[in-house]
């Protein structure tokens, strides 16, 4: 397997430079660059051969070589919020995770869960908390998988898959799905405000927006889903293993002040 992996990305190094002389040799017209920029990016995505990032970023070096479309199209990306939200996400789960904060929020909250099911709310109601705190669902579900995968262990559930897979499905569904009640709570919300202000020159408000959407496709639907995961992952009752920790170090007080004022 190796070997083949090793394979693999010797051919994609041999098909980047390759296309490379060909896109920057030859006197072709910018569909064509493009047509081979485009074809080489799904073939290394579609293929595995290197990784999913490195790829991209091939993409974006050869965009900027070739020039086949302005900086600002290629990169327009950047510039949008969403990204930079979903950025954030991943930077703050990586420190809760670095800092051990992630072990002592669950060691926290452990002693609330008792039992399997109220593992399963107590992970809902998370984050469903946690949509009207922060407006990215990506950048929430990053958030929330540092503490969660060692509450699962704190609660006995290490060996357990399936007890692992129900609560994590809470918090991520419970956070992911009803986000759309809650008008600042995802990007789409976000581009459905903007384009009735723009089309229609109205204004929809938080409060209406959410007394109308939340009770059903909120509340209801997180309640479901609880349901479907308590039918669909059965657990036992869970092994409490209490861990002691120490005072909060520098940097997990850093962190803290730093999601407080993120949040």
């Amino acid at each position: 397997m190796k070997y083949q992996s090793n394979r693999l990305s010797l051919l994609s190094l041999i098909s980047i430079f390759f296309v490379l002389v060909i896109v920057t040799s030859l006197s072709l017209s910018s569909e064509i660059q493009a047509a081979w920029i485009v074809g080489l990016t799904i073939i290394l995505w579609a293929s595995g051969a290197l990784p999913q990032w490195l790829t991209a970023l091939v993409f974006f070096v050869f965009c900027a070589i070739t020039k086949v479309v302005p900086t600002d199209v290629f990169l327009s990306g950047m510039f949008s919020p969403a990204i930079w939200l979903l950025i954030a996400g991943s930077i703050i789960g990586l420190a809760i995770t670095h800092t051990g904060l992630g072990d002592r929020l669950a060691a926290f909250i452990v002693p609330l869960m008792t039992s399997y099911r109220r593992a399963l709310f107590g992970s809902a109601l998370l984050g469903l908390l946690l949509m009207f705190l922060m407006p990215s669902a990506m950048g929430r579900i990053m958030v929330l998988l540092p503490v969660l995968m060692p509450l699962t262990e704190q609660l006995g559930y290490k060996d357990n898959v399936r007890a692992q897979h129900g609560i994590l499905l809470a918090a991520i569904l419970s956070t992911f799905l009803p986000a759309f009640t809650i008008l600042p709570a995802n990007v789409p919300n976000n581009i459905l405000l903007g384009m009735v202000d723009t089309l229609f020159s109205d204004n929809l408000t938080y409060g209406d927006y959410l007394l109308l959407h939340f009770p059903v496709l909120g509340f209801l639907k997180v309640t479901m889903i609880v349901a479907l995961l308590m039918w669909f992952y059965r657990a036992p009752k869970p092994l409490i293993i209490k861990q002691d920790f120490p005072s909060l170090t520098r940097q997990e007080k850093y962190l803290l002040a730093i999601l407080f004022l993120t949040l």
